[in-house]
């Protein structure tokens, strides 16, 4: 559908839109959104006005107001402006009067026009027009449509039959799911298509959300406003709004503020509601999950008539024993409008009974009046148990809540807190808040083995963030402060192997390095991830494929696997297998490493195995397989959003689009991706765009442009120590491209130098 460019995360609802108005020129029919208010029924709406005007159709539009619902003809007047000049000659004279009377546009003479003479007027005016073209009655908001135009559009809508007339309108869902009656609606069922309009998901929430008023958010409070909102837009904008208002994000421990627009219309119909009833209320919102069972232990025999009232007023519901709000922003209004001594008590009764560990320190923690190392202790607890049951953000919540109450005379224990929940917030996706937080914490702290830890987290993020040249230097620093620390400089050496960037044999060191003191420590778990990562950078550098060291890190791994599903044994053995064609072996391992990063909630690595398993499928020839990896990896990309590591999702897009022909969009994705490691420095991923740029330049037949990007990738290989052809592939190319450019001598050397490789 033509623009609709901006509307995010409904797809589904604009294919039904699409599917309507291309099927309108066979005949009446209707289609109703439907929806709660906010939800964002108008932006669909919109969206399918827009695509008729795209098809010239001819558009009755109007959107009523609920302070226009007692006005007669007022809807009827709206869809009539703009086309009254046209058709009030063609309409006989009692209806054509008729009309004018009902719109105001001439002075009653005698008795008032019958309704039925203005509803016949109606029909012949949609019946005039549909002869020149198809005919869409776009109406917002339909549950305000006053009742005379409301019996004129139902009686013109029921006498409809080939002509092409369609009914687009929204309508508003009541509490509960039920549609408001609808007045106006006319077709019959056959003809007449209803689809809800529900909440965004958590990614287009976010993009709704960054669009407008929460470019500034981190994806931590975004979450938590999709919470509070139920993923309804508008609830969610009007939350980031206040926040801007207050001056920066809540921390952890902070209740949302509820907008005062909003919250004068909460507190009316919260207010009603006894005191007792509202301490139930208050419990119910400190819980994630309420039940009647968890709130009588923490409340008592009260529980059960106090929710009753509170469903009798609309503000809770029952599932079985659990307790919904009728609306989310119910719980944040009744937690926010509660003193913090009220807040507290309640969170205190709730850490007596709550069954989960997690859930437990967290109110433990609420609680609390001020600093205390125990609850701190078991909020930490509590996070690591969050990230092992791949929970990441939960995990970063709870450890930035550690870090608040961890007394100021424990530093150090502080410190560790902090750079846990960046790691956490890294996990979850949001790259820019791990970032920023990891820095300001690097930043106050001495030199050590602890700015060490904090230093290498930070690394990680910087690596994906900003690029090799970043984070290396970053690297070498936490590796002087931790000389007296060899378990924790064989974690560095492997990270600086990882970094695979500018020089290759660097890395190779590195590996080295790393492996040879994680054997002198007798850690296996170490040893397994510095072996996999020699595996890797020796097969990079052209000293062969071991893969009984890959498979002795595997094993080894079972001592303990990184945190970060990437990092694994497992996806750096598949990578390498990849290369050697070995793609049913390949496919095995990186497809267990995707399904644990989803498990996990492992989102920092999606983009990067998503990438890779676009390549596998590619040389492997599964086509179909290849485009949904590309696309999902284009998805998470912009969901962690890795600024320097989104050369990875440029490369999926373009090799996928290059060799599905599609030399264009290949161009355009190898273009941007370039732009992006050139800003990072990054020869790396300079190599594989210019790889797949210099294969579509060949099969367009564009020689030296093809040349041109295949050289540059050659060089930079050769720059950074690249000497295993496999890796990328593209070594053959360049050779196809000389030689359709009659250069014979110099071709004849790369076959050769090819060839040695071999």
């Amino acid at each position: 559908m033509s623009d609709t460019g901006g509307v995010v995360g409904r797809d589904r609802e604009l294919a039904t839109v699409t599917a309507f108005l291309d099927a309108l020129p066979s005949g009446a029919s209707g289609l109703l959104l439907e929806g709660a208010a906010g939800i964002g029924k108008t932006t669909v709406w919109d969206a399918g006005v827009a695509g008729a005007a795209a098809r010239s159709y001819i558009i009755l539009s109007s959107r009523p107001a609920e302070s226009e619902a007692t006005l007669s003809f007022a809807a009827l007047g709206d869809l009539m402006d703009g086309v009254l000049g046209q058709v009030l000659p063609q309409l006989p004279p009692p209806q054509r009067r008729a009309l004018e009377v009902a719109l105001l546009i001439a002075d009653p003479v005698g008795s008032p026009p019958e309704q039925r003479a203005v509803c016949l007027a109606f029909l012949a005016v949609i019946r005039h027009l549909s002869a020149s073209g198809p005919v869409v009655i776009a109406i917002d908001d339909l549950q305000w449509l006053d009742l005379p135009s409301a019996a004129a559009l139902e009686f013109a809508l029921r006498r409809l039959g080939s002509e092409p007339v369609g009914l687009l309108a929204s309508v508003r869902i009541q509490a509960g799911g039920q549609a408001t009656p609808v007045a106006g609606a006319g077709l019959p069922a056959g003809r007449l298509t209803r689809i809800q309009v529900g909440p965004l998901t958590v990614p287009a929430f976010e993009a709704a959300l960054r669009a407008s008023a929460g470019a500034w958010l981190s994806r931590l409070t975004v979450r938590r406003l999709f919470g509070a909102s139920g993923g309804n837009p508008f609830y969610g904008l009007e939350l980031a709004r206040a926040l801007n208002r207050a001056g920066g994000e809540p921390a952890p421990e902070e209740p949302l503020p509820v907008p005062a627009d909003l919250r004068g219309v909460l507190s009316a119909r919260l207010g009603v509601l006894p005191d007792d009833v509202q301490g139930v209320l208050l419990a119910a919102s400190c819980l994630r999950s309420p039940t009647t069972t968890m709130l009588e232990r923490a409340n008592g025999p009260v529980v059960r008539s106090a929710l009753q009232t509170a469903a009798l007023e609309g503000v809770v519901e029952f599932e079985g024993a659990r307790v919904r709000f009728t609306h989310p922003l119910l719980a944040s209004a009744i937690y926010s409008g509660g003193s913090p001594d009220r807040r507290r008590e309640a969170h205190h009764r709730l850490s007596k009974v709550v069954p989960n560990v997690e859930e437990r320190a967290r109110h433990l923690a609420l609680s609390a009046e001020g600093p205390d190392e125990d609850a701190a202790a078991a909020l930490s607890q509590a996070a690591r148990a969050a990230a092992a049951r791949g929970a990441p953000a939960a995990a970063a919540e709870l450890a930035e809540l550690a870090a608040t109450l961890t007394p100021l005379d424990q530093a150090p224990a502080r410190w560790r807190r902090r750079a846990d929940a960046g790691a956490y917030l890294f996990r979850a996706g949001d790259t820019a808040r791990a970032r920023h937080d990891l820095e300001a914490l690097a930043e106050e702290m001495p030199a050590g083995a602890a700015r060490a830890e904090a230093l290498l987290v930070l690394a990680r993020v910087l690596l994906h963030d900003a690029g090799d040249l970043v984070a290396v230097p970053v690297l070498e620093k936490a590796l002087v402060d931790a000389s007296a620390d060899r378990l924790l400089q064989a974690r560095i050496h492997i990270s600086l192997a990882r970094t695979c960037g500018d020089d290759l044999l660097y890395c190779a060191s590195h590996a080295e390095a790393g492996l040879a003191l994680a054997q002198q420590a007798g850690d296996p778990a170490l040893t397994g991830e510095a072996m996999v990562q020699k595996l890797y950078a020796d097969f990079m550098v052209g000293r062969g494929l071991d893969l009984e060291l890959g498979d002795r890190a595997m094993d080894l791994e079972r001592e303990g696997r990184p945190p970060r599903v990437e990092e694994r044994a497992a996806m750096w053995v598949g990578l390498c297998l990849v290369r050697a064609d070995r793609f049913d072996e390949a496919r095995r391992l990186l497809e267990l490493t995707l399904q644990a990063a989803r498990e996990e909630g492992d989102d920092s690595s999606l983009p990067n195995l998503l990438a890779h398993l676009a390549d596998l499928e590619c040389w492997a020839g599964n086509w179909q397989t290849a485009e949904r990896y590309a696309a999902e990896c284009w998805e998470a990309g912009q969901q962690v959003e890795h600024r320097a590591w989104r050369v990875m999702t440029f490369f999926a897009r373009a090799l996928i689009s290059a060799q599905m022909g599609r030399l264009d969009a290949a161009r355009a994705a190898a273009g941007e991706g370039l732009s992006v490691s050139a800003a990072a420095g990054d020869s790396y991923g300079s190599i594989l765009l210019n790889g797949v740029l210099g294969f579509a330049e060949l099969s367009a037949g564009n020689l030296e442009a093809a040349e041109a990007s295949l050289s540059s990738a050659a060089d930079l290989a050769d720059h950074i120590s690249l000497a295993e052809p496999a890796a990328w592939r593209f070594h053959a190319n360049q050779a196809e491209a000389v030689i359709g450019l009659g250069d014979l001598d110099r071709a004849e050397g790369l076959v050769e130098r090819l060839e040695g490789w071999g």
